[in-house]
This record gives structure tokens, sequence and C-alpha cells, in this order.
């Protein structure tokens, strides 16, 4: 199934943006979860600490982005991105790790990853920004 990505939800709508946060480091996810609580209810955080429990929740269809670490307890590195881009390949994948390579990250766009940020870069502009302009 597909999110809802795909039919061009936008920040202006009524509902809130459903952001799926598949992360299973505790600091970095309430970092994230910080940055989009400010932001006066446009988002709405589905959050799971594996890939496995992440595949689970995309089949549900109601997700509008993705936010992705690439080093899960269940899977490693770009095939992290490639499994969750195969469940659901018309919703929007942001990469969020601790992956700080040059090369990791244009492998991760090239393969389908809207956006790309190294956990130690992130910050609330560029992630609200980042999530707008994939779903828009």
């Amino acid at each position: 199934m597909q999110g809802r990505g795909k039919q061009g939800v936008k920040m202006t709508d009524n509902k809130p943006i459903v952001a799926l946060l598949v992360e299973d480091n505790p600091g970095d996810a309430t970092l994230i979860r910080t940055m989009l609580r400010s932001k006066d209810g446009i988002f709405q955080l589905r959050h799971v600490t594996s890939l496995s429990k992440g595949l689970e929740q995309l089949q549900q269809g109601d997700i509008d982005v993705v936010l992705l670490d690439l080093d899960l307890p269940d899977s490693k590195g770009l095939e992290t991105l490639l499994r969750a881009h195969a469940k659901a390949p018309h919703t929007p994948i942001i990469v969020i790790t601790g992956l700080a390579e040059k090369e990791v990250a244009v492998r991760a766009l090239n393969q389908g990853a809207r956006d790309f940020f190294a956990k130690e870069f992130l910050e609330q502009q560029l992630l609200t920004g980042a999530i707008q302009r994939a779903i828009g």
C-alpha cells in the first residue's frame, strides 16, 4: 500500500502529516520527536525501533513520510532503505543516520531516498523543510 505522500499532502492541510520514525536510539528519537512536536500540531509522529516494525506500519498505508535510520537491530546500511522502499515505493523516505559518509548519501539518494541527513548536522528547519519537499 502507499502513503498519502503520493497524493500531495501539504503542511497547510487540516490533517497532520503522519511521519513514521524508524530509529532504535532513544536519544535520537527524542530529539527528532522534539523537533517535530514544536511545529504546532502539523506532525503526527509514530515511532518504532526496528525495520520489521516499520514495515508493518508501512503496510497499513496511512504514512505520509518515513524518517529512517540505516543502522537498526534487524537491518544495516543501504539494505534498510531498499527494504523500506520495496514495501512502500510511493511513500517518501528521508534517511537520518549516523553514517555521515558522502558515498552512502549519494547511494541512498540514487536508491530512492528523498533526502539524507547525518544526525550530527540535523536541525529542525532542515528536517521540516525536507519533509515538506518530500510530500509536496
